[in-house]
């Protein structure tokens, strides 16, 4: 089996645990100066430094699912949203060539 597909199956099947299991307790152990950031981050957010890890845990399981997603997708399908987008606009391809010039500037 090719090791980069059983990879993808394992960290699909390890977001689908996490997303779908019931609510567990983490012990964490940071070094210093993770624990300071991660605690003025928090403070910042107006969150409690565990309510802050929360967040950010579930959000990079979420990008890992989104990642997941994407990469079992081809480029077409990625873009096709976009590209009817696009068509049904009308715009002309000068004019959206225009569209990209002026958003890289």
């Amino acid at each position: 089996m090719n090791n980069s597909l059983s990879l993808n199956n394992l960290r699909r099947d390890l977001c689908r645990f996490v997303l779908e299991s019931p609510i567990m307790t983490v012990t964490l152990e940071l070094e210093p100066e993770v624990e300071l950031t991660a605690t003025k981050q928090a403070a910042e957010e107006g969150l409690l430094l565990a309510e802050y890890v929360e967040s950010v845990v579930k959000d990079a399981i979420l990008k890992c699912r989104r990642v997941q997603e994407l990469s079992e997708k081809s480029f077409d399908e990625i873009l096709k949203p976009f590209r009817d987008e696009v068509e049904a606009s009308g715009i002309t391809d000068d004019e959206l060539d225009e569209l990209f010039t002026e958003a890289r500037r």
